[in-house]
């Protein structure tokens, strides 16, 4: 790993928990830092190259305005963030040196920080209406079957039972604040695990302004469709599941559920996310 320090950071108000995929058009990252004065932990080149430009222990200024699971507008203070050079934004497959980069790099944070799988996300995710980034084509079910991320069963689907694609959103940790920010959160939600239900424009920088669609008819049909919602509720069952297995590791806890194992735990998150 090499090792390039930029000085736009500060200091951290809570504990790392969190870890954010970002791409960027530019191939030069560390310059584009230092012109608009922010800042990534880490970047990474086209072969695959990580260079350190945080330290962990520091607050980098990578997020930007953004939300996640109650984690609102500060998420650079409980997360780390990696820039990788993608030409396309993420619209065009990433190089092979750089994903398997990333697979020990990611593997190796995650044990460092105890980062929990519903806990690993793309900017998108955390900025669905800013951001597009990492992009349609970031593989994120090779990284869930490689133990980073959680991808899904549509099975599960009917486990959790009937919900709104806009209450399973919110389980599983997209900010739904509004309707305008549901419809953009659902369309960050495609990216991430429906790719090819997502538009892709012509000249694909284009994805830079045209993030999420803006009008109200395209918003309604998004939100009522029926694969969007079963897919939702199967990710929000699998985000339940290891919320559940980490407390039930936890002996401070002791949970006695009954019918269902997931219904306290969703009604629970109902109420903090919703």
């Amino acid at each position: 790993m090499n090792f390039n320090p930029v000085e736009h950071y500060n200091y951290r108000k809570k504990d790392i928990d969190m870890l954010v995929i970002h791409a960027t058009p530019s191939a030069d990252i560390i310059g584009s830092f230092n012109r608009y004065e922010v800042s990534a932990h880490y970047v990474m080149d086209l072969e695959g190259v990580i260079t350190q430009c945080v330290p962990d222990h520091l607050r980098a200024w990578h997020a930007g305005a953004s939300y996640w699971r109650q984690h609102d507008g500060d998420i650079n203070s409980n997360s780390i963030g990696i820039e990788i050079h993608s030409p396309s934004m993420g619209q065009e497959p990433y190089n092979e040196a750089q994903i398997k980069s990333l697979l020990e790099f990611c593997k190796t944070k995650i044990k460092e920080h105890n980062i929990s799988p519903y806990m690993i996300v793309g900017h998108s995710d955390i900025a669905p209406n800013r951001k597009p980034d990492p992009g349609i084509e970031f593989p994120w079910k090779r990284f869930a079957d490689e133990g980073i991320g959680l991808w899904y069963n549509l099975s599960d689907a009917r486990k959790i039972g009937t919900l709104s694609t806009k209450d399973a959103l919110s389980l599983i940790g997209y900010d739904t604040r509004t309707d305008d920010m549901t419809a953009a959160s659902a369309y960050a939600f495609m990216r991430h695990y429906i790719p090819h239900r997502v538009y892709v424009p012509e000249h694909k920088l284009d994805v830079i302004s045209q993030v999420y669609p803006k009008d109200l008819e395209s918003q309604r049909i998004l939100l009522n469709d029926k694969v969007l919602n079963v897919v939702a509720r199967a990710v929000a069952f699998k985000v339940q599941e290891a919320v559940l297995k980490e407390r039930m590791q936890d002996k401070e806890k002791d949970f006695i559920f009954t019918a269902s194992p997931f219904q306290e735990i969703i009604q629970e998150n109902k109420k903090l996310y919703i």
